[in-house]
């Protein structure tokens, strides 16, 4: 089953993915803290989210993709480190 990637985006903006028990393929819990603003420009799909993967808080960009392999295909490898 495919599921369309802006059905992912609808789900990750109005905070309905993470309703449940999410893990990484490791087991490591995943807690969505703020899903982020949505991007409607050039750039990542939300900026300024925070997650909280095992004991590790995280915050930045989001990049909703449908298959890991949309992400070379994409060319994101090639985009601009941002640091701050």
């Amino acid at each position: 089953m495919h599921i369309p990637e802006d059905f992912l985006h609808y789900l990750w903006k109005f905070k309905l993915i993470g309703q449940t028990k999410l893990t990484t393929v490791s087991g490591l819990p995943v807690e969505i803290i703020n899903q982020g603003i949505h991007n409607k420009n050039a750039g990542p799909d939300f900026e300024n989210a925070k997650l909280k993967i095992g004991e590790t808080l995280w915050a930045g960009n989001i990049e909703i993709h449908v298959n890991s392999s949309d992400w070379q295909k994409h060319e994101h490898q090639n985009d601009p480190l941002i640091t701050t």
